[in-house]
């Protein structure tokens, strides 16, 4: 089955999104510039590529406002998805843990001291996660599965959803295992994943052992794709384009839902509009 694989796209797009949330309280300081720019040249762009970055970013900020949390709570759940984010391929760097040390402190928090604990928590989840599911396992206790060809519901039906950008979705009939056809959905060539803790937590919710992934176009950035409501507001970030939203397996694999009423209340729970269920 066909991936995406990184490009410098792919990496563009994520220091697009770190500029603009260093950006969120109106300005972004040398120190902050300098610092991002290390950590796109760690990510293997070029000058004019970082250039780039900073232009994508003064363009989306008269579409998209970012503004800072009011509560500290609120502050807290941005620099945790934040920090999942540095955190995706399973390491965070120096560099990276700076610029949310300074994000931290434009929030108000004592920012060694607020990292270190969001760092610990979320390894503390990732553990006890583990944890759980090991226990789960060895005692046997009945747990919801996420649906496959051998438990099917609502009719078997294997379905998927697209979160449009006019906070707008619809429900498809498709199957992910034919992945080369999927990113033609959203008029994409390659797609990107978006693991976030908001998914998560309604995978877990709805007591499924796989979690909830929304995938979005790879280029959707630099092809000055509308922002997407929903989806700037599960990621700390910009989110440009119709988003995709599958299952995902231990190992990656992406997989369709097969319980309608599941996805239904997916689509509530991300305060999104249910337009359409195609079904043949």
């Amino acid at each position: 089955m066909a991936q995406s694989y990184p490009t410098n796209s792919v990496q563009m797009a994520h220091v697009v999104n770190l500029i603009s949330i260093a950006m969120i309280d109106g300005s972004i300081a040398e120190e902050e510039k300098n610092l991002i720019f290390q950590i796109a040249s760690d990510l293997g762009l070029t000058k004019d590529e970082f250039q780039q970055c900073i232009d994508i970013s003064q363009k989306a900020k008269n579409k998209v406002v970012y503004e800072v949390p009011e509560g500290d709570s609120d502050r807290l759940a941005l620099l945790k998805n934040l920090t999942l984010m540095m955190m995706i391929d399973g390491r965070i760097t120096a560099r990276e843990r700076q610029y949310l040390v300074i994000l931290a402190e434009k929030f108000g928090f004592d920012g060694e001291k607020a990292v270190d604990l969001l760092i610990q928590h979320i390894n503390n989840e990732i553990r006890q996660s583990l944890a759980d599911n090991s226990e789960t396992t060895s005692d046997e206790a009945p747990t919801k599965e996420a649906p496959t060809e051998e438990t099917p519901t609502k009719g078997g039906h294997k379905l998927i959803a697209i979160i449009k950008t006019d906070g707008k979705s619809d429900i498809l009939e498709f199957d992910v295992e034919n992945w080369d056809e999927l990113p033609g959905f959203v008029d994409a060539d390659r797609l990107d994943a978006i693991r976030v803790q908001p998914l998560y937590d309604i995978s877990k919710k709805l007591g499924y052992s796989e979690h909830i992934t929304g995938w979005v176009d790879n280029k959707g950035l630099l092809r000055g794709l509308p922002s997407n409501p929903i989806g700037c507001k599960i990621y700390p970030g910009n989110i440009v384009g119709d988003m995709i939203l599958t299952l995902e397996d231990a190992s990656y694999k992406p997989m369709s839902f097969t319980n309608l009423d599941d996805l239904k209340q997916v689509v509530a729970d991300l305060g999104a509009e249910l337009v359409n269920v195609f079904l043949d």
